[in-house]
C-alpha cells in the first residue's frame, strides 16, 4: 500500500508498544526515523520478494539504529537481547507467514 501506510503502521505500532511497555524514552526518535527510512526503501523495492526484502530491511534497520541507540546510552545487554529476538521473529515471519499472506492480497 506504499510508504505512507508503512510509515503510519510502523510509527503507530512502535509508539504504542513503547508506551505500553513503559519504555517510552529517547530511543523512540531513532526508531521512528529508522522505520520511516525502511518504509521508503520497502516502497522503492516493492518488486523484490517479500521474504528477501523484509529480512534485508530488518537487518538494515538494526544495523543503523542499534549503534546509535548504544551511543546514546541504551543498555547493551537489553539491546542485544531485543535485537536478537526481534531479528529471529522477523526472519520466521518473513520466511513463513509473509509469502502466504501475499497470496491473499
Amino acid at each position: 500500500y506504499g510508504a505512507p501506510v508503512g510509515i503510519f503502521v510502523g510509527i503507530s505500532s512502535t509508539f504504542f508498544s513503547k508506551l505500553f511497555s513503559a519504555r517510552l524514552d529517547f530511543t523512540i526518535l531513532i526508531s521512528l526515523i529508522g522505520i520511516t527510512l525502511m518504509a521508503i526503501l520497502a516502497d522503492a523495492f516493492s518488486g523484490v520478494s517479500i521474504t528477501a526484502l523484509g529480512i534485508v530491511l530488518v537487518l538494515l534497520y538494526y544495523l543503523i539504529t542499534t549503534p546509535i541507540n548504544l551511543m546514546l546510552g541504551e543498555e547493551p545487554g537489553y539491546a542485544l537481547a531485543y535485537v536478537a529476538s526481534s531479528v529471529a521473529v522477523n526472519v520466521v515471519l518473513f520466511s513463513q507467514v509473509a509469502p502466504r499472506l501475499i497470496g491473499l492480497l
